[in-house]
Parts: structure tokens; sequence; C-alpha cells
């Protein structure tokens, strides 16, 4: 039986497959897939040399067991190429564990190069950027959350700087409930700290206008008043 169904979806697979390939669509995109891959090419290259096989950039996966080793390279081409498809998938690939302390740095730099705050490559950076900072860079973090400027490019950041617990974090996090494009994000950061101190403005966040906030403002109380009651059954 379970043969038969290993089997019927691997069917499956191939008949969706042929459909993307024989679609109008699919086709015509073509162009522009050959464009990337052409754009991506010297950064493969450059892999090859370091002993990293891959046959495109997409296929560096974060699961490839030299994956370490490509980060060193994936962070000195990114403020070389152009092409934004070659550079959105560097920066995915940098958006692991495996990077940080390395990327971070190249990083805030692209950051602050992409003036547009609905980009979805500053977007992406911003994201990395919450995975891969560390301790110093996080002043760094902390002017990038507060510049409005910035946008919603800014929301992984403010999330992220959940991972650094610090008197200046949960001061800038408080201050970022009342910043419409990041306070949902900046409630589940301080949920994430069990910030007693936020209890006030998040219960108020409870009435707001958009259900996002609601919503992380409720899971954030929670998260809070569980770490609060954990400590005091610890203390006891």
């Amino acid at each position: 039986m379970k043969k038969r169904e290993a089997k019927n979806r691997g069917k499956i697979f191939i008949d969706l497959v042929k459909q993307v390939l024989q679609d109008p669509a699919y086709r015509e995109k073509e162009p522009l897939r050959n464009a990337a891959k052409a754009a991506a090419e010297p950064v493969v290259a450059d892999l090859k040399r370091h002993g990293i096989t891959v046959d495109e950039l997409g296929g560096l996966r974060a699961g490839h067991p030299k994956i370490k080793a490509a980060i060193p390279i994936l962070v000195k081409w990114l403020p070389v190429v152009e092409h934004p498809w070659v550079r959105m998938t560097i920066v995915r690939r940098l958006s692991i564990p495996a990077a940080r302390g390395v990327a971070a740095p190249i990083l805030l730099e692209e950051f602050k190069k992409l003036k547009a705050p609905a980009d979805s490559l500053k977007w992406a950076v911003g994201n990395a950027l919450s995975i891969t900072a560390t301790d110093r860079d996080l002043d760094d973090l902390l002017n990038i959350a507060e510049a409005k400027n910035h946008g919603r490019a800014r929301e992984m950041i403010v999330l992220g700087l959940s991972r650094f617990d610090t008197e200046k974090t949960r001061t800038v996090l408080l201050k970022l409930l009342s910043d419409d494009d990041v306070k949902a994000h900046a409630a589940a950061a301080l949920g994430s700290l069990g910030a007693q101190e936020a209890v006030p403005k998040l219960t108020r966040m409870l009435a707001d206008k958009d259900y996002l906030a609601r919503k992380e403002a409720k899971t954030a109380l929670k998260d809070i008043h569980k770490r609060g009651s954990h400590f005091s059954k610890r203390r006891k």
C-alpha cells in the first residue's frame, strides 16, 4: 500500500512538473531565468574553485555539507553582483545561524544602501540580520529599529532583538510599540523576553485597530505571564 501511494505521489509530481513546463507563462519567463543563471555563474565558479560543487546558486541549501565554507565567498560577492535575483539568492543563503558573526557587517551595509523601505530585498536583508547579528552589531540594529524611514523592512530586525536582552533593547522595544510599522513585532519580541514592564502597553494594545498587533500583544502577555509564573515557582 505504501509503495503504491509513493508511486502515485511520484506520478502526480511528474505530471505537475510537466504542466508547469508546458505553461506559456513559464516559457515566457525562461529568458529571465537564463539571464539570472548567467549572472550567477561567476559566483558559482568561485564556489567550485573552493571545492564547493553546485550546479547553480539556488542549489546551495542550508543543508549543503560545505555551506559554512561557502559563507565567506557569498559575503564577498554580495556587494559586487548587481542582478536582483542573484543578490536575493545570496541573502537567503546567508540567512542561517552558520553565518552568525561573519555576514552581519556586509548585511548592515547592504541594508543601509537600499533606500526603498518596501523593497523585498531590503526586507530579506533585515531578516538575514535578525539571524546572523551578534552582540557587536546590537547598536547598529537598535539604530535601524528606531529609524522610521526604513519602514516595514525593520520587521524581522525588531523581532530579532529578542536575542539581545539588555536594558537598552527593552527600552527601544517599548518605544516601538507606538510605531505602526513594527509594533506587532516589538510586542512579540517583548513577549519572548518576558518583559514585565511592557504589560501596561501590551494590555492597551489589545484594543488596537490592527489585527496582527492585537494578536501579538495577546500572545506576548501570555508569554510574560508564563515566564513570571515559572520564575515565582523557582524562587519558592
